[in-house]
């Protein structure tokens, strides 16, 4: 049982850094995130909001949707990454998706326009 939705909970989504306490997250896309988690099942949050610290300790983009906690990065435990995306794109997904095979993730935002592309 989550704290903020069905099955999430804040600490899912905290800064990685340790130290700012960063856990916001989207509304839309927690929504996401629980009708994914719904239909496919486990889903790790591998990164969710962070700090300037910390996005730019792991050379994330400055203008990363994940320093205002609209992005989540997402690992897949009972489903297939592409499935996923297949499923992501089908409900119309409007934001950010990208999808990285090799490293077995995607990354989800809520941008304002829809884009997509693979890592």
């Amino acid at each position: 049982m989550g704290d903020i939705s069905k099955n999430f909970n804040r600490s899912e989504f905290e800064c990685q850094c340790g130290e700012c306490g960063l856990d916001t997250v989207d509304v839309e896309l927690l929504e996401l995130l629980q009708n994914l988690r719904d239909k496919f099942g486990r889903l790790k949050i591998t990164s969710g909001h962070r700090c300037a610290d910390h996005n730019n300790a792991i050379g994330g983009n400055k203008n990363s949707y994940h320093l205002h906690g609209r992005a989540s990065d997402i690992v897949p435990l009972d489903a297939d990454i592409i499935e996923i995306a297949n499923y992501i794109e089908s409900i119309n997904h409007k934001g950010g998706m990208g999808v990285y095979l090799d490293d077995n993730f995607i990354h989800l935002d809520t941008r304002s326009y829809k884009a997509r592309w693979r890592g």
